[in-house]
């Protein structure tokens, strides 16, 4: 289970309720003001190399971690990102492109991609995004990975914002699992019925390649 925007309480909260279901756990809470940084991973199997960084050279950037589980005694690495948004959000209800926040976005993606790129283990990557499959770095990812929603979801998989917009519900997707070729999707979904976020959750059911080592 991939979280983003993790701050402390829930991480608390988090980690005592689901120790016996996930006791592996790669928790990174971030409050001081920016809570929304933090990110982490609750897994059933044992987490290795964890790493939680953020782009701090940039003029806007949330919490990425990269970590690797084994599955019967296969590495398999996960990028657990969230992407700072395109747009920025005035006086609570204006979204508006601002050059900063696009240079952001741009670039924190850049990034990520030529670290993603130099993996040679079967890979997840998951998160939040803050893209639509209109942009170009998603079409740049899925040229290498495969977008599970895609393979086998059904539906238009709008993630965002889960609790719609006036009349509207969510109708943008913004939020992935991508994985390697050597990964296959079984069954992706989106999940409905969580008021307690502003996105609803992706779910898929992945089929691992046999063990190399």
């Amino acid at each position: 289970v991939a979280i983003q925007e993790l701050s402390s309480v829930v991480a608390d909260f988090l980690a005592d309720a689901l120790h016996d279901i996930y006791p592996y756990q790669a928790l990174h809470p971030q409050d001081f003001g920016w809570h929304f940084r933090g990110v982490g991973l609750l897994s059933k199997y044992p987490i290795g190399a964890d790493r939680y960084w953020q782009f701090a050279e940039l003029p806007e950037t949330h919490g990425q971690q990269r970590a690797v589980i084994r599955i019967d005694e296969q590495p398999i690495v996960i990028y657990n990102v969230h992407i700072c948004p395109a747009l920025a959000l005035y006086s609570g209800e204006q979204a508006v492109l601002s050059r900063e926040t696009t240079i952001a976005h741009q670039a924190a993606l850049s990034r990520l991609i030529g670290q993603v790129w130099t993996e040679t283990q079967p890979l997840i990557l998951l998160g939040d995004f803050n893209m639509s499959p209109q942009f170009q770095d998603y079409r740049v990812l899925t040229t290498r990975l495969t977008d599970s929603f895609r393979q086998e979801g059904y539906g238009m998989g709008y993630t965002y914002p889960a609790c719609g917009l006036g009349p509207l519900g969510a109708f943008v997707r913004i939020d992935y699992i991508f994985h390697s070729p050597n990964i296959a999707t079984h069954r992706s979904r989106v999940l409905d019925g969580c008021p307690v976020s502003d996105h609803h959750p992706v779910w898929a059911e992945l089929l691992l390649p046999p063990n190399s080592n």
